[in-house]
């Protein structure tokens, strides 16, 4: 007989797909795209995000809303959906939320001086067909760059 699984972590009405973990400041931080409980489309809520000290993954904080989709100037109707996104913190030591809204062609930056909420918002052209998630890398240049390997280059 199988087992029903449940999330390990989060309550069982959030709903975070495309989870990227990231450690700041001792505390590890869940950011993700955000289903709406029984929605009919994916990712349709603002970004949330969760936390907990990385020496006891058991005690799980929500931080709230930590972006809406009406922040970015491209989609003041809230029309389009924010696509998984991904956290780096710069050399300059501010925050950086990378983010795709639904089929537009260029990345969204989100910066913070803090982990979460994210504030002042910004589009980086991508020479891109169609933008999905945004997922950071750091090559030897020690640059962060956006790339999922599925995206295709127009």
């Amino acid at each position: 007989m199988k087992k029903q699984v449940f999330n390990p972590y989060l309550p069982s009405y959030e709903y975070i797909p495309d989870g990227e973990p990231r450690v700041f400041n001792g505390r590890l931080y869940i950011y993700g795209s955000h289903d709406r409980f029984n929605g009919d489309v994916y990712c349709a809520n603002d970004y949330v995000c969760w936390s907990a000290p990385e020496n006891d993954l058991s005690d799980w904080r929500y931080e709230g809303v930590i972006f809406r989709k009406t922040q970015d100037p491209r989609n003041p109707d809230g029309a389009h959906a924010l696509w998984a996104p991904d956290v780096c913190r710069g050399n300059d030591g501010k925050y950086y939320l990378y983010y795709c809204l639904d089929f537009l062609k260029e990345i969204g930056v989100a910066i913070s001086s803090a982990p979460v909420p994210m504030r002042s918002v910004s589009s980086i052209p991508a020479s891109l067909s169609m933008t999905t998630d945004a997922s950071i890398s750091f090559p030897a240049t020690a640059r962060a760059i956006s790339r999922r390997p599925w995206t295709r280059t127009a």
